[in-house]
């Protein structure tokens, strides 16, 4: 027990370095975030300027201009692609291929996508997680991939390399019901039923369960063991990596490299010994290396504390993206067009309200010439007002022109803001006159897109990671099965011919090496971004029509044979078949006719005597 509290302390002195070194990336994420939700004004200056009865007006210039970035980013979705090193197997690149796109498709893994990368544009840092959930197949389970709030991930400040390779340990931060712990850790349910002492900032009243308690208010902190039902509870999930000399056992003849667990090592000599004797020579190299723990607590309990959660994957399941990076700078779109963003609120407020004063721009009067003064300047600058007058008749101050200073500086900010982001109004599609041409239109299109060029790159870079760590716990979690990995590639050959046998037998051996041969992933095969596309056969069809374009003479058969939803398509290609060979025949001339011929290719008519 005491180590455990040892441990749960030198976590929340990690967790509390984390959250202390980045207080002023969550401040700014956090505020660039109420800029994007048209949240510009401070809530202060808002009670100011109502009590002066004074505009407050918002124009969210920052919402298309991130959402045009967002929207590019939809419209051009990267897919994965497995492709062969040089002597590595086609086959293995295709299988991994399939299993990655089903990893995906099971996630709507677009979607997740998506969402992670406008988190990057609000705050700077999106973030994806890999998992693997219990629900549909409870025995071995399904990896899954999502989208995290950037806000509740936590990273150790010392990280330099963009995977987060190199960072000691990473924090999540979740939410749950006294209950849901109880059931999902039933080892510490008594623990969790006497839980106290927690700290305000690690409790939340549910909403609507009484609006007059406030959010780790200290009454909640007492009551939380009288009605727990109210409160959620904050659990920490901590990954972080602890040093360990590791052995390793490596065939000299194959070049497999196989690590030696702990009940092993006690009779690794021997086992080495009746390995040669077979004429197998395995070397015991030893090494250093950070191996992968996993621990969740709450409070000051330890739920779960793990060594190596995910088999043999040793790398984060978080896979992050940074919008704008550069050592430890890191920042998102809205962060520099905030300033240009209150310019053009503030500046148009106050045209606003200028004109509001100077529809009302008083009288004069003579004195004793109005009766009832207070009344007048009640009501003298409202529609349908009577006033009584003796003698002289009053006069209304003529208000002075209109200042267009107020309207230009706006303007001035708007542009800035276009300036500042990239976002030009030609991508916005507001640019261009009628008579200009349309090369000089494409160009200023181009330059908006170089300078949000990072932004895409550093995606592409986020993806690769994806697939990479994807491609990890597909060979080293071990949540498919061979039988799973032939239905999802659809691939088994019905019949029980010597022929079919044998091509099911080479599959079969082609997925068992994909799934026990971690060479395959690491030497065998790159991921690398590709168009997307929901299976591997409209990949491979878009891949060619992409050929086809760049001018590779590819036959119309073959692509036709490709595409994978095409109806009819036996018989389509059976007729451009035909086609193709009869063309063929009839040689490059065209086809053949003969003078005097009715019909181009027909009988010559006989001519009349």
């Amino acid at each position: 027990m005491a180590e455990e509290q040892d441990k749960i302390k030198e976590m929340n002195d990690w967790y509390e370095t984390a959250r202390s070194e980045d207080s002023e990336w969550y401040t700014e994420a956090e505020s660039c975030k109420k800029y994007y939700w048209s949240e510009h004004w401070d809530p202060k200056d808002i009670a100011e300027l109502n009590k002066q009865k004074r505009p407050h007006l918002t124009y969210n210039e920052i919402w298309p201009t991130v959402n045009l970035v967002s929207g590019m980013q939809r419209q051009n979705r990267m897919g994965l692609k497995a492709y062969n090193r040089v002597g590595g197997s086609g086959e293995s690149a295709e299988i991994i291929t399939t299993l990655i796109k089903d990893v995906e498709n099971q996630s709507d893994g677009e979607f997740e996508h998506s969402d992670a990368f406008l988190d990057g544009l609000l705050t700077g840092r999106g973030f994806l997680g890999i998992d693997i959930n219990y629900d549909t197949d409870i025995v071995n389970g399904d990896i899954t991939i999502g989208r995290k709030n950037p806000l509740v991930i936590k990273i150790d400040p010392g990280f330099e390399k963009y995977d987060l390779s190199d960072a000691m340990y990473i924090f999540e931060e979740g939410w749950y019901l006294q209950k849901q712990l109880q059931l999902n850790y039933p080892e510490s349910a008594e623990q969790l039923k006497m839980i106290g002492g927690m700290v305000s900032t690690d409790l939340q009243l549910i909403k609507g369960m009484n609006p007059k308690d406030d959010y780790g208010s200290t009454e909640a902190v007492g009551s939380v063991l009288k009605e727990p039902e109210k409160y959620r509870l904050k659990v920490k999930t901590c990954w972080y990596k602890v040093y360990e000399r590791v052995k390793f056992l490596y065939n000299e003849k194959t070049d497999d490299i196989e690590e030696v667990d702990k009940e092993s090592e006690a009779t690794l000599d021997e086992f080495i010994a009746v390995q040669k004797s077979f004429g197998v020579n395995l070397q015991v190299i030893s090494n250093v290396q950070p191996v992968l723990h996993l621990a969740i607590y709450v409070g000051n309990i330890l739920l779960a504390d793990h060594r190596k959660p995910y088999g043999e994957v040793n790398r984060y399941p978080i896979i992050p993206y940074f919008a704008y990076k550069q050592d430890d700078r890191n920042t998102g779109m809205i962060s520099p067009l905030k300033d240009p963003q209150d310019g053009v609120n503030k500046r148009k407020s106050q045209f606003l309200h200028i004109i509001n004063t100077l529809a009302n721009s008083g009288w004069l009067i003579k004195k004793g010439s109005v009766e009832d003064v207070n009344n007048f300047k009640k009501f003298g600058s409202k529609p349908g007002f009577v006033g009584e007058y003796t003698g002289e008749k009053p006069e209304r101050i003529t208000p002075p022109g209109v200042p267009q200073g107020h309207l230009i500086a706006a303007q001035e900010d708007s542009e800035a803001i276009k300036k500042i982001s990239g976002v030009n109004i030609d991508l916005l599609g507001q640019g261009g006159g009628r008579d200009e041409p349309g090369i000089t239109l494409q160009l200023r299109q181009r330059q908006g897109q170089l300078v949000i060029e990072q932004l895409h790159d550093n995606w592409r870079r986020t993806r690769k990671l994806t697939g990479e760590a994807i491609v990890d716990f597909i060979q080293k979690a071990r949540t498919y099965t061979s039988e799973e990995i032939m239905n999802i590639m659809g691939r088994e050959v019905e019949g029980g011919g010597i022929i079919n046998k044998l091509k099911n037998w080479k599959m079969r051996r082609d997925i068992d090496r994909v799934m026990n041969d971690v060479n395959v992933g690491r030497y065998e095969i790159k991921v690398d971004v590709a168009p997307s596309s929901p299976t591997v056969k409209q990949a491979n069809f878009s891949a060619l029509v992409e050929a086809a374009k760049a001018g590779l003479p590819i036959p119309p058969d073959i692509l036709l044979e490709a595409h994978p939803d095409l109806p009819n398509r036996d018989e389509i290609v059976k007729r451009v078949k035909a086609l193709t060979q009869s063309a063929e025949a009839e040689g490059p001339g065209g086809p053949s006719e003969t003078p005097g011929s009715a019909i181009p290719g027909g009988e010559t008519p006989i001519p009349e005597a």
